[in-house]
Formats: structure tokens, sequence, C-alpha cells
């Protein structure tokens, strides 16, 4: 668009572009870089309509690019959902890379159109717009419940709509309806078609081993919608796959796309090596607010095989079993997440909380045990230490919360056989400390 420039965070803004606004928006496995053409349509009508007390619902938020532009231009605040885990780490990367104030949006991953608990946490009768870059398929039962959520004379604007569906009779381009509550229709609906979608670059996903049948593998599960309404692939374009066992990457084209079932040709396959030759297990203590997401999202990035999270002593989270359950569940999702975006070929699984003294017990058999501790030797011994782990041994990595661990609990892990190691004179905080290990360990580590 003319005055709004849209760019990686990684780019510099050229001193002709200075008096634009600037979006940075940086490619992801969440749908919108503000390339397509649908993104461009909504944020033309964004410019339109959003004002200081604008109230913006976002539905099928993705990277959170609308949501962003519409706080940009002054909106006062934004609710996104989605159906993609990717979408809550990718939107808020995108609301920190453009300095959006803390608050400004929530987002929320679940089925606006049949969750009964979505519709109830984004609210009814709130919002002045709400936006929907979503396929025809999607919009078009999506429309009768939103309504619900938008004050009466409210702005709904959707895009998306591809020229195959207009032929099917799901829309036109420059086509509009009214939508209200009720007998008194009051909202507005704009819905424009574009071309075929441009994201082809190679995204990467995890099946069974039992779903790769010769020259072929079949996805299901929620991957299918990812590919066809995330994403809006197409059948000929390319992804990678692994079977989650960390030897074998497959380079396939799509052969079709179903309604529970996307078919790949198998192109190539690239053997083992892609994965540290060291399996690294990161026991975390459990860390305050969502800061447990951003360590295993980091984590599996920097090629950590397994998650386990520690309750210790100074640990102020305390999780019962309903809520530990849900937590994991979440914490996998981002695991799974993180894994594709890295192009990893295996899921790092993330287990259920343990106490300090299991996790002790369950790093007895690996072959190095690390724990930082502030008042450990100097870095002459941390750089011995680590130099010493060789490739094809197994490592335990304890990391301790906000309040770092105990003294009696560093004895006890000494006791155990542990190191403990220094990472330099400056405190690191709970979510930088278990990175600051990966990264040496992975500079250590990794092959030619």
């Amino acid at each position: 668009m003319d005055d709004i420039l849209i760019i990686p965070s990684w780019e510099q803004v050229k001193p002709e572009d200075e008096s634009k606004m600037i979006i940075h928006i940086d490619p992801g496995t969440a749908f919108g870089t503000g390339m397509h053409e649908t993104t461009q349509l909504c944020m033309r009508q964004l410019k339109k309509y959003v004002t200081s007390e604008t109230e913006l619902l976002d539905v099928g938020t993705g990277s959170g690019i609308l949501s962003i532009v519409a706080l940009k231009l002054g909106a006062k605040h934004a609710v996104g959902t989605d159906l993609d885990p990717c979408a809550i780490s990718a939107t808020k990367e995108n609301l920190e890379a453009n300095a959006i104030p803390e608050g400004s949006m929530d987002v929320m991953i679940g089925n606006i159109i049949d969750d009964k608990e979505v519709q109830d946490a984004a609210g009814y009768d709130k919002y002045d717009i709400v936006t929907a870059n979503i396929l025809a398929d999607v919009l078009v039962p999506l429309t009768p419940v939103i309504i619900h959520q938008m004050k009466k004379g409210g702005i709904y604007i959707t895009s998306g709509i591809i020229d195959d569906k207009e032929e099917n009779g799901c829309g036109s381009s420059e086509k509009s309806r009214s939508y209200g509550s009720g007998s008194n229709p009051s909202g507005r609906v704009g819905i424009r078609h574009c071309k075929k979608g441009f994201f082809n670059s190679m995204h990467h996903f995890f099946v069974e081993p039992s779903k790769i049948q010769g020259n072929h593998i079949f996805i299901d599960g929620p991957d299918v919608n990812h590919i066809r309404n995330v994403l809006r692939m197409n059948p000929g374009e390319e992804v990678n796959v692994t079977d989650g066992s960390g030897e074998k990457v497959y380079r396939c084209a799509i052969a079709a796309i179903g309604e529970d079932t996307v078919e790949l040709n198998i192109m190539w396959a690239q053997e083992k090596g892609m994965e540290l030759p060291s399996k690294i297990y990161l026991f975390q203590g459990l860390p305050k607010s969502d800061k447990m997401e951003l360590i295993i999202q980091k984590a599996v990035e920097l090629g950590v095989y397994e998650i386990i999270p520690m309750a210790t002593a100074r640990a102020v989270v305390k999780l019962d079993q309903k809520k530990a359950a849900a937590k994991v569940k979440r914490w996998q999702a981002i695991s799974e997440s993180a894994a594709k975006q890295s192009k990893r070929l295996l899921i790092p699984e993330v287990k259920e909380p343990v106490k300090f003294s299991e996790a002790l017990k369950l790093a007895s058999d690996l072959d190095v045990r690390l724990i930082p501790y502030e008042l450990a030797e100097g870095m002459d011994g941390t750089r011995r230490i680590i130099q010493s782990v060789k490739p094809g041994q197994s490592v335990a990595v304890f990391i301790g919360p906000e309040g770092g661990f105990e003294e009696a609990e560093v004895e006890l892990a000494k006791e155990a056989g542990f190191q403990a190691i220094t990472l330099g004179r400056r405190i690191l905080r709970t979510e930088t400390a278990g990175m600051t290990v990966l990264s040496i360990l992975m500079y250590q580590l990794e092959e030619n």
C-alpha cells in the first residue's frame, strides 16, 4: 500500500519510506505477511473506519497483522481468534516488534463459529469492527454467528474469496450485504476475492509413520485445516514432512486436498543429520506468568530433545493435576509449532511437571548433568566442563525458577553427580539461562 510499508523486522527503512506507517511482520507459519491481496484489501477498509474508540475483533488473526495495523491507526483494543496454535507466538512476537503497548491485544485459540467458550470470552455486542480474512467456506458459517459479537452499526470487513469459490456462488468481487442482530440489520459486510495465494514457502509437518505409504504421505487431523484454510495451499505446492523419529525428512508435492486428508507425493528424502547428535533434556523450574511458553519455543529452536517442568523450593507457580494437564497440552502445542517453524525432524515432548527430587532420579541415567548456579567456580571451569561434552552423550540441564535454586537443592544435585557451572558474572533470568546453556551446547555439539 502507498502509505503503509510492511517489512521484516531485520530490514532497514529506506529514507524515502520514513514518512510511511512502518509495520514489521516476519515470515512464519501463521498466515499474514501483508503481501497478499486479501490482506491489503482489509487494510484499506481499516484505514476508512478505525477511530480512537475502536474495539476490534480479528477472526483468523494469524500473524496479527490486521490487528497491528488497526492499533497503529489508533484503535483502542483488539482481540484475535485463530484455530492455529502458531498464531499465539506469531502475534506476540509481531506486537513486540511493532512496539505495541502490552495489553493492547488479546489472542485466543479456538473456533468462534461453534465454540461457546470462545464466543463468551470474546464477548457480545462489543466490537465496532470485525475483520475476517478467511476463505469463503469459513465466512459463510461465520457470518450469522459473528454479528452477535458486533455492536449495532458495527463494521464487518471480510476478504479471502478465491476464484473457484466465486464460481460456486460463494461471493464475488466488490459484493456486499448487510447483517445485523435480529430483525434489524445494522452491520456491513464487504467481501472481495483474490487470485491464488502467494504463500508458497516451504512449510513443515509431522505425521505418524503409518501415514507414509510407498511414495505417498497422508496428512490428517488439524494440519488439514492449517494447509487448506490457514496457509491456503494448493496442489503442486511443496512441503517438508517427517515422521517425528528424527531420522529423515521428506520433500513432497501436494497431490490433493480433501476435507479430512491431504495427499502428498514424495519427491525425495533427506537422511538424518539435521538434529543435534546428543539428546539434551531441559529440566525447567516452573516460572511465573507465560514465561514457560517462551522457554519452550526457544528451547525447541535450539535443539532440545525433551522438556521436563520442575517444581522447586522457590517456584511460585503451583499446579494442581487438572491445571497441569491443561498446561502440558498447551505447552506441547507450542513445542509442535516451534518444531515446524524451525524445521525440526522431531517434536520435543513436554512432560508432566515433577518435583525436584523426582527430576534428579529421572536425570540419573544421563551421561552429563549440568546445573547453572551463581556461586559455581569461574568461567574456566564452565569452559572445561562444556568442552568435555561429546556428541552422542545425553545431557541434563537443570534451570531454576525466578528465585533460583536453594543451596540445599544444589548440594543434592552435586551428590547426584551434577556439575555446577557459572554463566558469567551477571545474573540471568530463568528464561535467559536455559537459552544460554542450550546455545553453548549447540555450538559445542553441532556437526558440520
